[in-house]
């Protein structure tokens, strides 16, 4: 039996190790003529190289693992990711290894098979069917795709159980995506065409580019040319438009088989070839086609052209397909990249493990194992229990192991595969999955997460279980009951610091001489299990042995005085801990209060001197303490936060947004440190609305010099009662605060003229307009010069009146508003047009 069931195995393997094409389409449209083309050119190279097909859908991958939805577009069911993981699920389920991939990439895919390390292990082929045929073939006449005589014989047959009385000669309308201006000529020639038979059919097949309204529109203009050119009772018409639904009956390849006629309507280089694999003279119409080797051989000819004056031609040939020369060019690039991976494992190998593999002659092997593993089944004889090359193999494709018995169980080289694929330790040997040095080596790595990998006889193993511990006490769990309940060990692990309280048995808790012992380490037992809650003695052993069992005993217990203020001398943050009577006590919380910050916050608020021992706090601690102060504390306290402020200046930004919008809090924070605290203040805070907010920032102007409004936030300084502000006290501002809206608002502008001190110099004349400039001047008559402007005469640039009606158009277009920019404009103006 034993010797049945590893041949059953090797056969398989064998059958495996055959190379894997896979055609991934993934959310791709599955009836693309691509599509079609990628799936032609992977059966041929199938048939060539002895190899295994697998086509990948959406739909397919669904399917297999989720209930069907015929009636959903599939496009858009799974994620990328989800795709690719489900994919890459799937074809370890059948074992399939890809070595050619047409469509998409799948990196997720690939590394999750163990081809991820390198890309030269995958050959992919992701160009277009025109892209294909023009690089390999230089054609742009004919495409791949993946018709057999076999496919036509089964759709000719189904085609005519759909049309039992269908008239014959038919003429298929195979239709891309044509202009719709040809659709009136080709409905005349159509019918004309075939007016010469007795009767036929006219058969209109859309694919999936074709517009349905276009369909429709050249169906009604057949009709009309039908009954005009009186066929009525010679011709009848039948049309299809594309559907992806699979339950429903397309045409298409029974048209390819039983049509006498072809018309390719549009551009399309797929529908083209698939038509001429008919073996029959294909019909032409709105088709760009260059190729006029195809056109001098009879096998096409332009439809609307040859229908107005001649008969229907057909002339019959060997169906053509170029398929297999491009099948043959992609093989011959295969090859090459198999030869550039071979020169790579040849210096890789060479380096990595001081083997010579083409001196041995193992190269070729070697190359079809690292694109397959499944090939070292195939490897027999004195190679196959050769250490070396088991090695080498593994290197290249860690999954390979499984198949050399020889190295199952080396440490060495099982540690080093492990690292490149963690995936393999299922395929390694059964003694180096049992052996606890290679476990604990893993688990240290991270090379190993699942913890129900260890076997059951380690999980019984105090010394292994001692150091797995100590390389990560959360394992605890795993181990044996008889184990985990052993006092000795959890004395030792105790000791040894290696587990936490919630880890130890409730058995052992039971004694309180053990408890003391054991929360010398892990104070945290007790709040699992406390033997003793409502025992003072016990608690006060506890405290003396770890001051942080206090807070694990019950309310009664730490009502004592004493205890109290040996676990708050111990640890003051037991303070939180105490119940609020103990809290009360003056002299703990004052103590409490010194010791730590945090204590502030659980003084009650209702002691007499509350307010003393929060300006103990402050003063002990500063602004930690400040800021564990109640919000209602907080906030009305600026005198505490000013004197804090004096101590460290550069802590502002630690108060709340109520004090840091206070003035006096605000300039003495500036006083201390004013380039640190200017950038802290958050002046999001601020609103340019706010009468308060502005009337602060101008305080602080005044103080500090108005030049730094200009580096308050653009909505501080760009509102217009802000600007009017802003240059009232510094006039030279004016140039860089304006802006461009600014100049082209007269009222605005007016407004900021009357400001005493202002010069002209201060603002951009280049910016202003007609109407600007003439409500600054009405205001300020004295500018009028500055701006070349004389009040008593129409108001006129100086420049203008040597400008033509010409020239004033290509200066200024349609806008004649604005003023020329230059500095002095009117000698400029005169040398230029004199």
């Amino acid at each position: 039996m034993g010797t049945k069931k590893h041949k059953k195995e090797k056969n398989a393997a064998l059958a495996h190790s055959r190379p894997g094409i896979l055609v991934n389409i993934g959310n791709d449209d599955p009836t693309r003529g691509d599509v079609a083309g990628w799936t032609g050119i992977a059966r041929h190279l199938a048939k060539k190289m002895g190899g295994r097909i697998f086509y990948a859908t959406q739909r397919i991958i669904h399917d297999h693992y989720y209930a069907p939805k015929p009636h959903k577009n599939y496009d858009d069911l799974l994620t990328d990711n989800e795709y690719q993981e489900l994919l890459a699920r799937r074809l370890a389920e059948d074992s399939f290894i890809p070595e050619i991939v047409f469509g998409q990439r799948c990196n997720t895919t690939m590394a999750r098979l163990g081809k991820g390390k390198r890309n030269e292990n995958v050959f992919y082929i992701e160009e277009y069917n025109e892209t294909i045929s023009e690089r390999l073939l230089e054609r742009d006449d004919m495409v791949s795709h993946h018709l057999t005589k076999k496919d036509l014989k089964k759709a000719g047959k189904a085609f005519d159980e759909r049309h039992p009385d269908m008239k014959h000669p038919v003429i298929a309308v195979m239709m891309a995506d044509p202009d719709e201006d040809e659709n009136t000529d080709l409905s005349k020639n159509i019918v004309r065409l075939m007016s010469h038979y007795p009767q036929g059919t006219i058969y209109l097949c859309g694919c999936r580019r074709t517009d349905i309204e276009d369909q429709k529109d050249l169906a009604q203009k057949i009709r009309k040319e039908i009954k005009r050119q009186g066929q009525r009772k010679n011709l009848e018409l039948a049309s299809y438009h594309f559907s992806r639904d699979p339950a429903d009956f397309n045409p298409y390849k029974g048209l390819i088989a039983r049509a006498k006629h072809f018309v390719v309507f549009g551009s399309s280089q797929s529908l083209l070839s698939e038509a001429l694999f008919s073996g029959k003279t294909v019909y032409i119409a709105d088709y760009p086609l260059d190729e006029q080797n195809l056109v001098k051989n009879g096998m096409v000819c332009e439809f609307n052209e040859a229908a107005k004056n001649q008969p229907p031609f057909s002339r019959t040939f060997k169906p053509v397909n170029v398929r297999k020369e491009i099948a043959k060019a992609y093989l011959e690039r295969y090859k090459k990249s198999c030869q550039r991976a071979a020169a790579h494992i040849h210096q890789q190998i060479k380096a990595d493990l001081q083997v010579d593999v083409m001196e041995r002659g193992w190269l070729n092997d070697l190359v079809k194992i690292e694109r397959n593993y499944h090939h070292a089944a195939t490897i027999d004889g004195p190679l196959r229990d050769n250490k070396d090359f088991a090695r080498c193999a593994a290197e290249l494709s860690p999954r390979a192991i499984q198949y050399f018995p020889s190295i199952h169980n080396n440490h060495e080289i099982c540690a080093r595969l492990m690292s490149a694929d963690k995936s393999i330790f299922g395929l390694l040997g059964e003694e180096i999955r049992n052996d606890p040095d290679f476990l604990l080596d893993m688990f240290k790595g991270r090379l190993i997460n699942d913890t129900d990998l260890i076997p059951a006889n380690l999980c019984d193993d105090e010394e292994f279980a001692v150091q797995m511990l100590q390389y990560d006490p959360a394992l605890f769990d795993i181990f044996s009951k008889r184990l985990r309940e052993n006092q000795d060990f959890l004395k030792r692990l105790i000791e040894r610091k290696t587990i936490r309280g919630k880890d130890i048995p409730d058995d052992l808790l039971h004694d309180q001489l053990t408890v003391l012992k054991i929360i010398t380490f892990c104070p945290d037992i007790l709040s699992r299990h406390n033997p003793g809650k409502d025992d003072l003695n016990f608690a006060r052993l506890c405290v003396a042995v770890h001051a942080g069992t206090y807070k694990y005993f019950s309310k009664s217990v730490r009502s004592d005085d004493t205890l109290t203020d040996s676990a708050v001398a111990g640890n003051p943050l037991n303070y939180a801990s105490a119940p609020k009577k103990q809290r009360q006590r003056p002299g703990l919380a004052l103590s409490a209060v010194r010791s730590a910050a945090e204590n502030i916050e659980f003084v009650p608020g209702t002691m007499e001197n509350y307010e003393a021992l929060c300006m103990e706090a402050i003063e002990c601690h500063g602004f930690d303490a400040y800021c564990r102060l109640p919000d209602t504390y907080a906030y009305n306290h600026e005198k505490s936060a000013i004197a804090l402020l004096i101590k460290n200046p550069g802590t502002y930004w630690r108060l709340s947004m109520a004090l840091q919008k206070n003035y006096n809090v605000l300039h003495t924070a500036l006083a201390g440190n004013f380039n640190a605290t200017f950038r802290e203040i958050p002046w999001h805070i601020f609103k340019g609305d706010n009468p308060d907010d502005m009337r602060l920032i101008t305080s602080m102007l005044d103080r500090y010099g108005y030049d730094l409004c200009l580096d308050l936030p653009y909505h501080l300084r760009s509102g217009e009662d802000a600007i009017h502000h802003f240059i009232s006290a510094r006039p030279k501002l004016a140039e860089r605060l304006l802006r461009m809206s600014h100049y082209e608002d007269a009222e605005f502008m007016k407004r900021i003229a009357t400001i005493k001190g202002l010069k002209p110099q201060h603002l951009e004349r280049e910016l202003l307009n007609r109407s600007t400039a003439r409500a600054i001047v009405a205001v300020r008559p004295s500018w009028a010069k500055y701006f070349g402007i004389n009040p008593k005469e129409p108001f006129q640039l100086p420049a203008e009146k040597y400008l033509t009606a010409q020239m004033r158009l290509a200066l200024y277009g349609d806008n004649d508003n604005r003023i020329p920019i230059t500095a002095n404009p009117v000698p400029i103006y005169k040398n230029e047009l004199r």
